[in-house]
């Protein structure tokens, strides 16, 4: 079996370094998702030598644009000095050497998955996946989507040279459980042939109503599936932090409030009251562009008694407005809460008489918890940050990796997020209550599934890499002739990560 590729180039640039003169100096560079110096210039051969050995790929795409900047910045403090950069991908800049690792190579990979909830169907799926085909030859692609040790789909298409396909599925959870989509084929690339997906309904979002009594407002409450609803008629103190919704009927809270609020004739802290008007006030302008007017027409919306404010906020958005001022308003505030105003009593409008008023309190409960709610924001790209969506009430305890190894958790600015996801496959986040939180990385990118070696003027691509944009500042350095600079550009499909070595994955 031929070295694989990373192998190849750390290889070629110890040999390139043995075989240099005595005394000439070199400095490291490594390109993965963030460039890093690994050593300054240097002399001593066998130091950088080592330092190549240890090196070890990640899942991430590369940063040359940060490679290339470093290596000038190194490169400032000499008066002469060589750029070589070991990679399998060919482009072309006068102020770098190419040293050109493999041979061409032929790979079919899963380069996009998507996820949608079917609309009024809790726990089913419709799952787009495509697969493209970077050999020269037409290629049979078996398909397989597997629960567990469950096969939940077998398929099986042909694939022409050099195109994708998309294939769509709907599939069905009860619970929140780990999807496994693999392609069953022999290629060189196998990082690509699996892919990992999250599906099932979160858990019930616990929503405590503070009211007088509101039959239409409790009513189209309990209608939204997927809601364990509380009723009660005062608030005691901090008693929301029990619960993922508060919603406020008529009754003022003089104090913060620490969830997702949804105030009905109520009055948040941010907005200012000028004045209270009785009449009959129709609806004059409204954002039906925003996910909460889903599916609806407010244009028959009339209110017998407003509330007038002075909105100073800019990160208050008014959704409606009668001819009264604002009706309708929202704000995302910090650590992920929202709060919706309706600056109106719902019993003195005739919106609880329309078709579109449960649709409304429905959109609203998806506008609260829309990443909580969709799945796909339990796809992460790697080395991208991910950010956990969860309940007020729970608190994740550890996170481990696809490898099994404990990562670093993070809470900045009310929200906790997970930064080392450099690994492919199922992370798992314990939870102070007992449950499980999953997510799951994969690369879905067809630059990077694409590892066929082609003619320089032919890889268009290669501008993705943002190598030509910096070709005109480059070109200014002075030229350089004495000390070597070595860049060691590595793409995380020149190779196998050590859980990869067997060819059948993980």
């Amino acid at each position: 079996m031929q070295p694989r590729r990373f192998e190849e180039a750390i290889r070629q640039a110890n040999k390139y370094i043995e075989n240099s003169a005595a005394g000439q100096e070199f400095a490291l560079v490594f390109a993965g998702a963030r460039a890093d110096v690994v050593s300054n210039f240097t002399n001593d051969h066998q130091s950088v030598i080592r330092l190549l050995e240890i090196l070890e790929p990640t899942d991430t795409e590369l940063n040359i644009n940060g490679a290339l900047e470093l290596a000038f910045v190194l490169l400032e403090e000499v008066e002469d000095g060589e750029i070589i950069i070991f990679t399998d991908q060919p482009f072309e800049h006068e102020k770098v050497s190419l040293m050109l690792i493999g041979n061409d190579a032929s790979n079919i990979g899963i380069t996009a998955l998507d996820i949608r909830a079917l609309t009024g169907r809790i726990g089913e799926y419709h799952v787009r996946i495509e697969v493209s085909n970077f050999s020269k030859e037409r290629q049979d692609v078996p398909l397989i989507i597997s629960q567990g040790n469950r096969v939940i789909i077998r398929d099986s298409f042909s694939l022409s040279s050099a195109t994708s396909m998309q294939k769509e599925y709907v599939l069905r959870s009860d619970t929140r459980v780990v999807f496994r989509a693999s392609i069953q084929i022999d290629d060189d690339l196998v990082e690509d042939n699996v892919a990992y997906f999250v599906l099932g309904p979160s858990d019930p979002v616990r929503v405590l109503m503070v009211s007088q009594g509101n039959f239409f407002l409790e009513r189209a409450l309990l209608s939204i599936p997927n809601i364990r609803a509380f009723i009660k008629s005062d608030l005691i103190d901090e008693e929301e932090m029990l619960y993922d919704l508060l919603i406020l009927d008529g009754i003022d809270v003089n104090r913060e409030l620490e969830t997702n609020v949804i105030y009905v004739d109520s009055i948040p802290r941010e907005v200012k009251v000028t004045g209270k008007e009785n009449g009959s006030f129709p609806t004059v302008s409204w954002r039906d562009d925003h996910s909460l007017l889903r599916f609806m027409d407010v244009s028959e919306i009339i209110v017998t008694r407003q509330t007038q404010i002075e909105n100073n906020d800019p990160d208050v958005q008014t959704i409606i407005e009668t001819t009264e001022g604002p009706l309708v308003l929202i704000k995302e505030g910090s650590g992920g809460r929202k709060w919706l105003y309706l600056a109106f009593p719902i019993l003195e409008s005739n919106f609880p008489l329309q078709v579109g008023f449960p649709i409304f309190l429905a959109n609203a409960i998806d506008w609260f918890f829309t990443d909580r709610f969709d799945v796909a924001h339990l796809l992460s790209n790697p080395g991208e940050p991910h950010f956990l969506t969860l309940s007020p009430r729970k608190i994740p305890v550890t996170v481990v990796s696809p490898s099994r190894q404990e990562v670093p958790l993070f809470y900045i600015f009310g929200q906790f997020l997970i930064l080392d996801t450099d690994e492919i496959g199922v992370y798992s986040v314990s939870l102070n209550d007992g449950s499980e939180y999953l997510f799951t990385v994969n690369t879905f990118s067809k630059l990077e599934s694409d590892i066929r070696r082609v003619d320089l003027d032919s890889r268009k691509e290669i501008k993705t890499l943002g190598l030509i944009k910096h070709q005109n500042r480059l070109s200014l350095w002075q030229p350089i002739v004495l000390v070597t600079l070595l860049i060691l550009i590595v793409e995380w499909y020149l190779y196998q990560k050590p859980s990869f070595k067997d060819k059948g994955g993980v």
